[in-house]
């Protein structure tokens, strides 16, 4: 059975905390759950994984989790993780958003008129960069502060700080988006856009979408610079990617599978072994007794 969270908060639909879990946290504290508001999670310190409607993430220091309102997910570590949390309702960022469901709905605002512009896919973690995380981790840390001990008018601190922290959220997913154009279709950028979300389920068509042209044509050029077809470099990155977790140790097999966006099991075990020679059951062990 999930448990269903329901937000009760005292200043105009927002709530905050700040949290530690560690390998010890009480199973019931961290279990599978879903509520009825937008919950962001900022990691101050530490890693681990964060399970998001059945599709597992690595996580640590300076990601933000994004969890839809609905959404079922859970947290776990191995050492100790350190999170600020901030939930709120829509309508907290905007009355106009009264009735909204949706996280993106946000986008409509005119405030975030630009990031409606330029946004094209949804994450559910996104790695800050270095300025844009020192940013965040200040809001964060003011609004906590805030929380606690509020002042006069509390309510117009969290609304302008988390406004803040949304737009800087959108510009992370959205900066790519405006750098890559079609006439930068270079080695360079399709690697690096594979190698940054290679853990979700990628596909040509979205990838194409991404760099404003359509399927048959992306296709053709990512083969030309790369030398191999989209479909065989996206499962290379993604099992070198599940080899350098497994050999961390931190997480099951069958976690890294999800992880790395592989549904199926079976497929996951038979592309490893290809290039790895043996199965990620045999590597991890090989690779955490070498390393112990």
């Amino acid at each position: 059975m999930i448990f269903c969270s329901e937000l009760k908060s005292d200043f105009y639909g927002f709530k905050m905390r700040r949290r530690t879990i560690t390998s010890k946290t009480d199973p019931k504290d961290v279990r599978v759950h879903t509520h009825n508001y937008i919950e962001i999670i900022y990691v101050i310190k530490g890693s681990g994984v964060h399970e998001i409607d059945g599709v597992c993430y690595s996580v640590g220091e300076d990601d933000v989790i994004i969890v839809n309102i609905g959404q079922t997910h859970k947290l776990s570590t191995d050492s100790v993780m350190d999170m600020y949390y901030v939930c709120f309702f829509p309508a907290s960022v905007s009355p106009e958003l009264d009735y909204s469901r949706d996280f993106y709905d946000i986008l409509t605002l005119p405030d975030f008129s630009d990031a409606q512009k330029c946004f094209a896919c949804k994450h559910s973690v996104i790695t800050l960069g270095t300025k844009s995380a020192h940013l965040v981790k200040e809001l964060m840390a003011q609004m906590y502060r805030e929380y606690i001990n509020p002042g006069a008018d509390v309510h117009v601190v969290l609304k302008s700080s988390i406004n803040i922290i949304l737009n800087v959220v959108f510009r992370e997913m959205t900066d790519k988006r405006i750098h890559f154009k079609r006439s930068e279709l270079t080695r360079e950028s399709v690697t690096e856009y594979v190698d940054r979300y290679c853990k979700s389920r990628l596909t040509l068509t979205e990838m194409a979408e991404w760099f404003n042209c359509n399927s048959s044509y992306f296709s053709r050029r990512f083969k030309e610079l790369t030398g191999v077809t989209f479909a065989k470099y996206v499962r290379s990155v993604k099992i070198n990617t599940a080899a350098k977790l497994l050999k961390e140790g931190r997480v099951t097999v069958d976690e890294v599978c999800r992880m790395v966006g592989f549904t199926d099991k079976t497929a996951f075990y038979k592309e490893f072994k290809k290039c790895y020679g043996v199965t990620p059951a045999e590597y991890k062990k090989e690779k955490t007794e070498s390393d112990g």
